[in-house]
């Protein structure tokens, strides 16, 4: 039990860690969005990703915030995603309790974000704050909790190559879902020790190779002139059409 409770806080702490880098981002995306899309009734955005919600909520305070801020009143549709498997129990409990402003309406999909999640061009932001490196399977055969530093050169390029077919899933998924203009933030855990995400070479994550392969691919765009900010603390970013990828 204990050890449960201190990777709960750890898990806690450092989502609200990924929130402030993330902010500036954040910010910028519903900046942009109240400007190119003044002509919708309202808006749609998500948060992948959410677990028991304690962290999501803070995070859908601060995304009203920044609209109350900017004297944005439109209604906002805000969906939270995790697996089938979740504590969905805790997480209504948690929305209920948080008594979240009238602005932003909840509601809740129980579906692996491995999936397409949203109809096509519906979703104006899209976030997921350090829960992409949690891959879809295990790899074959089962290793359980190993150190990055105990995985043979075979494990260690079947666990890559299983987190980059993820990872471009992911994006492509994200991609299709958000409407034109619209603006997707994620944040994912590297550095240090976690040599499969930030290569000790100085070489891109696998989040920012995922996302170079499908602009080669063509499946994604650049954006030609990126107008988001480099959040503080980030220690890398990738951008293309519309996606901002941040290494946390």
């Amino acid at each position: 039990m204990l050890r449960s409770l201190v990777g709960s806080e750890m898990c806690i702490r450092d989502r609200i860690q990924s929130h402030q880098i993330a902010l500036p981002l954040i910010q910028a995306a519903i900046s942009s969005l109240v400007e190119t899309h003044r002509d919708d009734p309202s808006f749609s955005f998500c948060d992948l990703g959410c677990a028991s919600g304690a962290n999501s909520v803070t995070l859908a305070r601060h995304v009203y915030d920044h609209l109350a801020a900017l004297g944005e009143r439109r209604p906002v549709s805000y969906v939270f995603e995790d697996l089938p498997r979740s504590d969905f129990d805790e997480l209504f409990k948690t929305l209920h309790q948080a008594q979240l402003p009238d602005q932003l309406f909840p509601s809740v999909i129980a579906r692996s974000f491995y999936e397409p999640l949203f109809p096509p061009e519906t979703i104006h932001l899209s976030l997921s704050m350090i829960a992409l490196q949690w891959l879809r399977d295990s790899c074959e055969p089962p290793m359980g909790l190993v150190p990055p530093n105990a995985l043979t050169l075979l494990a260690k390029e079947a666990w890559t190559a299983a987190a980059a077919r993820d990872l471009e899933l992911f994006l492509s998924h994200r991609e299709r879902e958000l409407k034109p203009g619209g603006q997707g933030v994620y944040l994912m855990v590297g550095g240090g020790v976690h040599e499969w995400i930030s290569p000790p070479s100085g070489s891109p994550s696998v989040l920012s190779q995922a996302l170079g392969r499908l602009v080669a691919q063509g499946a994604l765009q650049v954006n030609p002139e990126p107008t988001l900010p480099e959040p503080k603390g980030a220690p890398g970013r990738a951008g293309s059409a519309g996606l901002r990828a941040v290494l946390l």
